[in-house]
């Protein structure tokens, strides 16, 4: 246990000076010196001379340069800003607009880590399990990325395998979130308005539960279930003896996003359709 500790320990430092690193490249460095860390890092020295370097105000806003801060520091961050940009009550309205703009794309990883997930998960490699097993993914995400694949029975669909040692990243930028929730805290008397450390212990609990998939398969089996009545939703249906933590397996449905069709010149009727059967 002890070991881990120190294991954990060494990963927060390495990922707090590469954070106070984009926050300065990004003209934050102001933030670091009002929360103390120029006191504490390792190569403080460095960080304070790229601080000064940086306090000529940037030609973007603030909220811009902010979203791409989040983007920069990958999968926990731009989950946490996705979870802020619908919280006008905490942040900016400025801020949760362009914050809304995150994508949770990213680029993928090797096939080699998808086969190494699915056999730890289900027990065999993805081409004895499938009839066929697209080697390329058709999208990938912060917290894993989804195959095209066929079962031996027949059905398409689509095979969502969790990012290597997600987990562990998640479980380090948690840790770093908390101490700069408490330096606000500390530090910045008006952040506490906001109550900042309850804002992590609530992203935390949502992320903890995302980076799970059987939670997730489970909410696509309710939602299903909920409107296996409509004639106008369809919810895809999950494979349960091919989804675990870490892999989940659901029906291949062919579709498009809403906004890509409503950017489309279809006729104002069709949109009006599209636009009632989704408000009901």
């Amino acid at each position: 246990m002890r070991l881990r500790k120190i294991g954990q320990k060494i990963r927060d430092i390495r990922r707090l000076n590469q954070i106070l690193r984009i926050l300065t490249k990004h003209g934050f460095g102001f933030v670091i010196q009002q929360l103390h860390l120029d006191e504490y890092i390792i190569g403080r020295s460095l960080i304070k001379m790229r601080l000064f370097r940086r306090f000529t105000e940037p030609q973007e806003s603030r909220a811009v340069r902010l979203r791409k801060v989040l983007e920069e520091l990958g999968p926990t961050f731009i989950k946490f800003g996705q979870v802020l940009s619908v919280r006008p009550d905490l942040i900016p309205l400025d801020i949760c607009n362009e914050l809304s703009k995150l994508q949770d794309s990213v680029p993928p990883f090797g096939y080699e880590d998808v086969k190494k997930q699915i056999k730890e998960s289900l027990g065999s490699d993805p081409g004895k399990i499938f009839t066929v097993f697209e080697p390329i993914p058709m999208a990938a995400a912060s917290l894993g990325q989804a195959h095209r694949a066929q079962l031996k029975t027949g059905e398409k669909v689509v095979v969502k395998v969790q990012r290597p040692d997600i987990r562990k990243i998640i479980e380090t930028d948690i840790d770093i979130l908390y101490t700069l929730a408490q330096l606000a805290h500390r530090y910045m008397p008006d952040s506490q308005i906001f109550n900042p450390i309850s804002i992590v212990d609530e992203f935390s609990k949502i992320i903890t539960k995302e980076i799970d998939f059987i939670y997730e398969a489970h909410n696509i089996d309710k939602f299903r279930k909920n409107f296996k009545n409509s004639k106008t939703v369809h919810i895809p249906e999950v494979f349960w003896d091919y989804t675990r933590p870490k892999v989940v397996t659901i029906e291949e449905v062919i579709g498009i996003r809403l906004n890509d069709y409503l950017n489309q010149p279809y006729p104002p009727e069709d949109k009006k359709v599209v636009a009632v059967n989704g408000d009901n």
